[in-house]
Protein backbone atom coordinates (compact mmCIF):
# COMPACT_ATOMS: atom_id res chain seq x y z
CA UNK A 1 0.00 0.00 0.00
CA UNK A 2 1.23 3.69 -1.17
CA UNK A 3 -0.26 5.57 2.71
CA UNK A 4 0.06 4.95 5.83
CA UNK A 5 -2.25 6.75 9.02
CA UNK A 6 -2.41 7.03 12.46
CA UNK A 7 -4.90 8.12 14.11
CA UNK A 8 -3.88 9.90 17.59
CA UNK A 9 -3.79 7.58 19.98
CA UNK A 10 -4.29 4.66 17.86
CA UNK A 11 -1.98 1.82 16.12
CA UNK A 12 -0.61 2.83 12.41
CA UNK A 13 -3.26 1.45 9.85
CA UNK A 14 -1.91 1.05 5.70
CA UNK A 15 -5.53 -0.52 5.17
CA UNK A 16 -6.31 1.83 2.65
CA UNK A 17 -9.56 0.60 -0.07
CA UNK A 18 -8.43 1.28 -3.20
CA UNK A 19 -11.56 2.33 -4.94
CA UNK A 20 -9.53 2.63 -8.78
CA UNK A 21 -6.22 3.65 -9.89
CA UNK A 22 -6.22 7.12 -8.40
CA UNK A 23 -8.21 7.03 -5.13
CA UNK A 24 -8.22 5.16 -2.01
CA UNK A 25 -10.19 5.04 1.11
CA UNK A 26 -9.81 4.38 4.81
CA UNK A 27 -12.29 4.49 7.37
CA UNK A 28 -11.31 5.24 10.78
CA UNK A 29 -14.13 4.08 13.58
CA UNK A 30 -14.68 6.45 16.69
CA UNK A 31 -13.36 9.47 14.84
CA UNK A 32 -15.11 11.62 17.55
CA UNK A 33 -12.26 10.70 19.75
CA UNK A 34 -9.25 11.29 17.34
CA UNK A 35 -8.15 15.14 17.56
CA UNK A 36 -5.01 15.02 15.10
CA UNK A 37 -4.34 12.28 11.91
CA UNK A 38 -1.05 11.70 10.24
CA UNK A 39 -0.77 10.19 6.85
CA UNK A 40 2.05 9.23 4.90
CA UNK A 41 3.60 7.84 2.03
CA UNK A 42 4.93 4.52 3.18
CA UNK A 43 7.99 4.25 0.67
CA UNK A 44 10.24 6.86 -0.89
CA UNK A 45 9.12 8.08 -4.38
CA UNK A 46 6.06 6.34 -3.87
CA UNK A 47 4.41 8.95 -6.61
CA UNK A 48 5.04 9.78 -9.64
CA UNK A 49 6.90 12.15 -10.71
CA UNK A 50 4.58 15.90 -10.65
CA UNK A 51 1.96 14.68 -8.73
CA UNK A 52 0.86 14.47 -5.13
CA UNK A 53 -1.92 12.44 -2.79
CA UNK A 54 -4.84 15.41 -1.88
CA UNK A 55 -5.75 14.02 1.23
CA UNK A 56 -9.70 14.74 2.37
CA UNK A 57 -12.05 14.03 5.31
CA UNK A 58 -15.78 13.07 5.48
CA UNK A 59 -18.40 12.33 7.67
CA UNK A 60 -21.20 9.52 6.79
CA UNK A 61 -23.20 9.82 4.73
CA UNK A 62 -19.55 10.57 2.72
CA UNK A 63 -21.20 13.26 0.46
CA UNK A 64 -19.51 16.39 1.40
CA UNK A 65 -15.55 16.11 1.46
CA UNK A 66 -13.11 18.61 3.51
CA UNK A 67 -10.18 19.13 1.84
CA UNK A 68 -7.36 18.83 4.47
CA UNK A 69 -3.71 19.04 2.26
CA UNK A 70 -1.44 16.82 0.51
CA UNK A 71 1.59 14.50 0.62
CA UNK A 72 4.04 14.71 -1.95
CA UNK A 73 7.51 12.69 -2.56
CA UNK A 74 9.84 15.96 -1.26
CA UNK A 75 6.42 16.14 1.93
CA UNK A 76 5.68 12.61 2.69
CA UNK A 77 4.27 13.16 5.41
CA UNK A 78 1.69 15.46 7.33
CA UNK A 79 -0.50 16.23 10.53
CA UNK A 80 -4.21 17.38 10.46
CA UNK A 81 -6.28 18.47 13.02
CA UNK A 82 -9.50 17.42 13.19
CA UNK A 83 -11.84 20.39 13.94
CA UNK A 84 -15.05 17.81 15.33
CA UNK A 85 -17.99 19.00 17.50
CA UNK A 86 -16.94 16.25 20.43
CA UNK A 87 -19.98 17.17 21.60
CA UNK A 88 -22.58 15.56 19.26
CA UNK A 89 -22.68 11.71 20.65
CA UNK A 90 -23.42 10.72 16.91
CA UNK A 91 -19.89 11.94 15.68
CA UNK A 92 -18.37 10.46 18.66
CA UNK A 93 -18.75 7.24 17.33
CA UNK A 94 -19.11 7.84 13.69
CA UNK A 95 -16.97 6.19 11.41
CA UNK A 96 -14.67 9.01 9.48
CA UNK A 97 -13.77 8.28 6.17
CA UNK A 98 -10.22 9.72 4.77
CA UNK A 99 -10.17 10.25 1.06
CA UNK A 100 -6.46 10.29 -0.61
CA UNK A 101 -6.69 11.28 -4.72
CA UNK A 102 -3.33 11.68 -6.61
CA UNK A 103 -3.30 14.89 -8.46
CA UNK A 104 -0.87 16.75 -10.37
CA UNK A 105 1.06 19.07 -8.25
CA UNK A 106 -0.45 21.86 -9.58
CA UNK A 107 -4.07 20.73 -8.83
CA UNK A 108 -2.79 20.29 -4.75
CA UNK A 109 -1.76 24.07 -4.72
CA UNK A 110 -5.14 25.04 -5.99
CA UNK A 111 -6.82 23.19 -4.02
CA UNK A 112 -4.64 24.70 -1.20
CA UNK A 113 -5.37 28.17 -2.51
CA UNK A 114 -9.23 27.77 -2.42
CA UNK A 115 -9.09 26.26 0.61
CA UNK A 116 -7.59 29.29 2.17
CA UNK A 117 -10.21 31.34 0.28
CA UNK A 118 -12.66 29.52 1.36
CA UNK A 119 -12.34 30.98 5.38
CA UNK A 120 -15.91 31.71 6.23
CA UNK A 121 -16.99 35.52 7.93
CA UNK A 122 -16.95 33.37 10.96
CA UNK A 123 -13.69 32.10 11.15
CA UNK A 124 -12.12 35.35 9.75
CA UNK A 125 -14.06 36.83 12.78
CA UNK A 126 -12.02 34.46 15.21
CA UNK A 127 -8.63 34.82 13.78
CA UNK A 128 -9.46 38.72 13.62
CA UNK A 129 -9.86 38.45 17.57
CA UNK A 130 -6.94 35.95 17.56
CA UNK A 131 -4.70 38.33 15.82
CA UNK A 132 -6.01 41.52 17.88
CA UNK A 133 -5.34 39.52 21.55
CA UNK A 134 -2.51 38.61 20.67
CA UNK A 135 -0.71 42.25 19.73
CA UNK A 136 -2.16 43.78 22.52
CA UNK A 137 -0.88 41.06 24.39
CA UNK A 138 2.64 41.51 23.02
CA UNK A 139 2.08 45.34 22.76
CA UNK A 140 1.64 45.09 26.68
CA UNK A 141 4.23 42.82 27.34
CA UNK A 142 6.86 44.55 25.84
CA UNK A 143 6.26 47.76 26.96
CA UNK A 144 6.64 46.72 30.51
CA UNK A 145 9.89 45.43 29.67
CA UNK A 146 11.18 48.69 27.69
CA UNK A 147 13.99 51.12 28.88
CA UNK A 148 15.46 54.30 27.82
CA UNK A 149 18.58 54.66 25.95
CA UNK A 150 20.71 57.50 25.19
CA UNK A 151 20.98 58.72 21.62
CA UNK A 152 23.96 59.43 19.75
CA UNK A 153 22.20 62.99 19.35
CA UNK A 154 21.66 63.40 23.04
CA UNK A 155 18.28 62.29 22.91
CA UNK A 156 16.45 59.20 24.51
CA UNK A 157 14.23 56.68 23.31
CA UNK A 158 12.39 53.44 24.93
CA UNK A 159 14.12 50.27 23.63
CA UNK A 160 13.39 46.43 24.09
CA UNK A 161 15.87 43.90 24.51
CA UNK A 162 14.78 40.71 21.31
CA UNK A 163 15.34 38.76 24.99
CA UNK A 164 11.91 40.46 25.89
CA UNK A 165 10.53 38.97 22.72
CA UNK A 166 11.89 35.57 23.52
CA UNK A 167 10.21 35.92 27.38
CA UNK A 168 6.69 36.92 25.62
CA UNK A 169 6.52 33.47 23.28
CA UNK A 170 7.76 31.54 26.32
CA UNK A 171 4.38 32.70 28.31
CA UNK A 172 2.32 32.33 25.92
CA UNK A 173 3.59 28.95 25.26
CA UNK A 174 2.97 28.04 28.99
CA UNK A 175 -0.22 29.63 29.28
CA UNK A 176 -1.35 27.13 26.51
CA UNK A 177 -0.02 24.34 27.90
CA UNK A 178 -1.39 25.15 31.10
CA UNK A 179 -4.60 25.48 29.69
CA UNK A 180 -5.73 23.42 26.92
CA UNK A 181 -9.33 25.66 25.99
CA UNK A 182 -6.63 29.16 26.10
CA UNK A 183 -8.19 29.86 22.46
CA UNK A 184 -11.37 29.33 23.94
CA UNK A 185 -11.16 32.40 26.20
CA UNK A 186 -10.52 34.63 23.20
Amino acid sequence: MLFGAIAAGRAVTTAFQQIDETHFVLDIPGIGHVNHLTLFLTSENALPDNFGAAIHFSLPPYSSWEYLGGLLNTKPSATFRLSLDKTNPQIQESIGRIGVSIEPILALEQMQCARVENITPEQQRVLDKVGSKLYTNLQEYVASHAAPIQLPNGTSEMAVSCKAFDKWMESLNRRIRLNKRFWDDI
